[in-house]
């Protein structure tokens, strides 16, 4: 029988090499993981997962990482599972603002029945216990006050990275469940790096990921998690 593959990806080696040495030590009895590293930025993360899944199919994913929190009420260090993803930068600049994808009429994806704009949701039921938040996948990190807080109006996001919605996007098309999980490294503000997490953030990501596994590494669980998604 064909054991379910789980895809976990981050962008950084820091923010995975944890999470694969306890695998390694304990290996998955019902569960074939898969390792990808993406590199930094939404074109790495889009140009490999696109790249591997196009030769390996997988019944479900896990990305796992750090992010900028844009809440003054969540600890650093703490997780989030990041139940949404918005592409802030996408659209364009006018004399009354900023325009959106869906203010332009241009679609970010489409898939049956589906039209998606500059947000992207995921259908499939949380994972977890964390809080829930809404992401915003950008370009640049913002360090600005001036900028912080016109994309904290506009687009209502909670936590930053620069791969999550390429990491949706991906595994929309795919089909297969998906989870992201992110440890708050840093506060979104302008930039103060004696401030950052980094290390803690990201071994409390893993952690959670690792949990998670191991929860699904359970006969038939998978199935169970996802009762819309048939594997073989």
């Amino acid at each position: 029988m064909i054991k379910p593959r789980v895809l976990i990806v981050s962008a950084t080696e820091m923010e995975l090499s944890w999470l694969r040495s306890m695998v390694e030590k304990q290996p998955c009895q019902h569960l074939e993981p898969y390792w990808l590293i993406t590199g930094v930025s939404m074109v790495s993360a889009a140009w490999n997962l696109a790249t591997f899944l196009a030769y390996h199919r997988v019944e479900a994913a896990i990305q796992v990482g750090i992010a900028g929190t844009l809440r003054n009420d969540w600890a650093l260090g703490s997780v989030v599972e990041v139940r949404e993803e918005v592409f802030s930068e996408l659209g364009a600049e006018s004399p009354d603002g900023f325009l959106s994808l869906r203010n332009l009429g241009f679609p970010l994806m489409q898939l049956p029945g589906t039209i998606f704009f500059e947000s992207l949701p995921n259908p499939f039921p949380p994972q977890t216990q964390l809080p829930a938040a809404r992401g915003q996948t950008v370009n640049k990190v913002h360090g600005l006050a001036e900028t912080i807080e016109e994309v904290r109006s506009r687009c209502q996001a909670e936590v930053e990275s620069m791969e999550g919605g390429a990491f949706f996007f991906a595994m929309l098309h795919q089909g297969a469940p998906f989870v992201e999980l992110r440890g708050l490294s840093n506060r979104v503000e302008p930039r103060d790096r004696a401030a950052w997490k980094l290390a803690e953030a990201a071994r409390a990501a893993q952690k959670e990921a690792l949990d998670l596994l191991r929860r699904w590494d359970q006969p038939g669980e998978l199935a169970l998690l996802f009762p819309s998604h048939q594997h073989s």
